[in-house]
């Protein structure tokens, strides 16, 4: 395994190499390690699902996910990815969420047939400033809610359980070479991960789109700091509306997708086109 400049936490990466019919049962023994830490009931015979939410009436703000899939027992397990650290997470979670579970059931349906609904998200960044690297916000009263986060900054790079290896693998999987390596040759279930992640850098033109994908991302960053800087310091919407399609026009002009726009600005698909 060679060095790369690319991490395995790129969404275009991430998705390839867990999120297609040859990655399922890679994703299966990495959720089912997550999920035996969390005290999480393991999945088993995982199907993909559509992770696209198109809005289903005028107005209402569409989703797409990174990866979406059942599992036998009819549980959707919905799993994100994200490298940059984004206000309110937490509830642009819980709204993935309430589109699952909401969607399982039209006019007439019983609701003894709804299944529960599991989001699991792995962020490169501190979410908060509690030390626990991974939490499950959850009810007593049912199975049916649950929202996991993995915080990768948070861990202790003494990983004694599978769960921790994976968390590490993921955090430093081409980006620091040697940890990854030596987790690889330790550890048999993670081999078929490096293979997977080792055939998206060989396919033609995939590498390089993702790599220019996550240095615009890197760059986004930047340019949403001075745009809030420069928004509170004049104090006026007008401003902060304006710093948001300046962004807006930087994304277009270096190929962004309608999506991450979307998402980065709060400015709508309507919007953005017309600039």
């Amino acid at each position: 395994m060679e060095q790369r400049d690319i991490s395995i936490l790129n969404e275009d990466v991430f998705t390839w190499v867990f999120g297609e019919k040859d990655g399922l049962p890679i994703l299966q023994v990495m959720l089912n390690s997550f999920f035996d830490y969390a005290g999480t009931s393991a999945v088993s015979g995982l199907e993909l699902q559509e992770s696209r939410l198109g809005p289903q009436k005028q107005g209402e703000k569409g989703s797409r996910l990174d990866i979406l899939a059942k599992d036998a027992s009819g549980r959707l397990i919905e799993i994100e990815v994200q490298t940059r650290s984004q206000e309110y997470f937490f509830e642009r979670s819980l709204f993935y969420w309430s589109r699952l579970y909401s969607r399982q059931l039209g006019r007439g349906r019983n609701y003894r047939e709804l299944h529960p609904v599991i989001c699991v998200n792995i962020l490169d960044f501190p979410l908060d400033a509690r030390p626990e690297w991974y939490t499950k916000e959850m009810t007593s009263r049912s199975d049916h809610f649950q929202i996991h986060m993995i915080e990768l900054p948070k861990l202790k790079r003494v990983p004694l359980k599978n769960a921790e290896i994976w968390a590490t693998f993921l955090e430093t999987e081409g980006r620091q070479h040697e940890i990854a390596a030596r987790l690889c040759a330790e550890h048999e279930e993670l081999r078929a991960a490096e293979r997977r992640f080792e055939e998206f850098m060989a396919v033609d033109g995939r590498f390089f789109r993702a790599l220019v994908k996550e240095k615009n991302e890197r760059d986004l960053v930047g340019q949403m700091e001075y745009a809030r800087k420069v928004a509170m310091k004049e104090g006026r919407e007008e401003g902060r509306e304006e710093g948001r399609k300046e962004i807006a026009r930087n994304l277009k002009h270096k190929g962004a997708d309608m999506r991450l726009i979307v998402e980065t600005t709060g400015l709508s698909e309507a919007d953005v086109a017309a600039l």
